[in-house]
């Protein structure tokens, strides 16, 4: 508490580490005193022994966020959704990707209410995931148990991508199909936004194509 009021954050992480696990202290209490006393969000985190690897932490830290008392019912966006399950240390070009994710749904009527990762997501991401009315997991590995909680605690659905966000056209579109047949999209609106991005795709490769066609040609023994 004292960190807390000293250090004044929009929230803070506290993780516990082989003493606190020994000794048997809940620092799941801890953090809410904490978050009553401060007004600040505190996450608590149970990491006894530090065991496991770096996917093992997210989900733990994805699920001690989800379970937060800071989250409330709140007024359902339609056609909004949570992107869940990206952690940044594995994928060097992951805000590119969410940056297209986050377009593509746009094309389509699909707005991202909050991004639940890892690097640069806030508090107010996380108080505002009950607003989503679907929960996309874009990962077999982490945030599905996050997901789950969020679906006990306030009925949302969530959607499992169990080969990762999409790469190339085929996978794109599927994943666009299922995320709207979840939302209730027409499948038509979402047709014609498909095949209009892919026209784009395929004009834009096939200027790349000629380039290096034309660097080959010009440079072959």
């Amino acid at each position: 508490m004292n960190f807390a009021e000293k250090r004044p954050s929009d929230f803070q992480l506290l993780i516990a580490g082989c003493a606190p696990a020994v000794t048997g202290d809940d620092i799941k209490e801890a953090g809410e005193r904490a978050y009553k006393k401060t007004k600040i969000p505190v996450v608590s985190v149970n990491a006894g022994g530090f065991a496991g690897n770096t996917v093992d932490g997210y989900n733990r830290a994805l699920c001690a966020m989800a379970e937060h008392s800071a989250l409330e019912e709140k007024t359902v966006k339609k056609n909004a959704v949570n992107l869940i399950g990206i952690i940044p240390v594995h994928d060097l070009f992951w805000k590119g990707n969410i940056d297209e994710i986050a377009r593509i749904f746009r094309k389509t009527g699909v707005g991202v209410n909050s991004l639940f990762v890892g690097d640069g997501t806030g508090f107010d991401d996380i108080k505002n995931l009950p607003s989503a009315q679907l929960n996309v997991v874009v990962s077999d590995g982490v945030g599905v148990e996050a997901a789950s909680i969020l679906r006990q605690r306030f009925e949302t659905p969530f959607l499992v991508c169990r080969e990762g966000y999409p790469v190339g056209t085929s996978a794109t579109s599927e994943f666009l199909l299922k995320v709207g047949e979840e939302l209730g999209i027409s499948e038509k609106a979402l047709r014609s936004a498909i095949d209009d991005e892919e026209k784009k795709f395929h004009s834009s490769i096939s200027d790349y194509e000629g380039a290096v066609n034309d660097i080959v040609s010009r440079h072959r023994y």
